[in-house]
């Protein structure tokens, strides 16, 4: 039982209770009220926090938490993503790096008051093993690019290694298994349908960079004469009810 604190309901009136109490019973909240509430309980575990504020964890929808290791590297550069970040990756990541990332970035977000993440990078099962042991709530996507990566030749490879992920954590009470590919710009036409088209079936969502740059809208513009990247993944059917895309 939390007491004595400034509790942000986030209800419908954006309720704002003063000397609240927030009463949590097998992991899930049993009630909250003022302070005649914790009358109404008994709790083996109390914590009075003083007036601190009470508030549902915030929500991160879009992070690479692993690479909290390359953090503030190369950002005076130019087109940082191709001219520095992808060779770095290529070079390093691995399983190890993963973890170790995941691990930190968890850490950080947990104490920023994040409860809750969307992710996409490679080996995201590693993430999600991370995820699990510090008992976050993520959306995990499983990256998949055309160029070849630590964890996939393809973007073939990268499709069939997310599904292999998709099913291990299909039914994980805190774990959103989903398919991450890059971009628009950095898969073919047919990898962006195969996927929408796998999204749906399985039901799971997509996480993906979408008009970040503007490279991406050079490219796209000359793949699909002269249309914008949100246009081009709806002409081609990608731009389903399951895409979460990132700007």
């Amino acid at each position: 039982m939390i007491t004595n604190g400034t509790v942000l309901t986030m209800n419908p009136a954006r309720e704002v209770i003063e000397n609240g109490t927030v009463v949590v019973k097998d992991n899930k909240i049993l009630a909250v009220g003022n302070a005649d509430l914790a009358k109404k309980y008994t709790a083996e575990k109390q914590l009075d926090v003083d007036g601190d504020i009470v508030m549902p964890g915030l929500i991160n929808t879009h992070t690479h938490v692993s690479m909290t290791v390359f953090r503030s590297l190369a950002d005076d550069v130019p087109d940082r993503l191709h001219r520095y970040i992808f060779p770095l990756e290529s070079a390093l990541v691995s399983r190890d790096m993963v973890r170790i990332g995941a691990n930190l970035g968890n850490v950080e977000m947990l104490k920023g008051g994040v409860t809750t993440y969307a992710d996409m990078y490679y080996f995201e099962d590693e993430v999600a093993k991370t995820v699990d042991k510090i008992g976050m709530r993520a959306v995990l996507g499983e990256t998949v690019i055309k160029y070849p990566v630590a964890d996939a030749k393809n973007a073939d490879e990268g499709i069939a290694y997310a599904l292999n992920f998709i099913e291990e954590y299909k039914d994980h009470p805190r774990i959103t298994p989903a398919f991450a590919p890059h971009g628009p710009y950095t898969n073919t036409t047919e990898t962006l349908q195969k996927i929408s088209e796998l999204s749906l079936k399985l039901n799971v969502p997509v996480l993906m960079h979408l008009a970040e740059s503007h490279r991406e809208q050079e490219v796209i513009a000359e793949r699909s004469g002269g249309k914008s990247p949100v246009q081009y993944m709806h002409d081609i059917g990608a731009l389903n009810r399951n895409l979460v895309g990132a700007t």
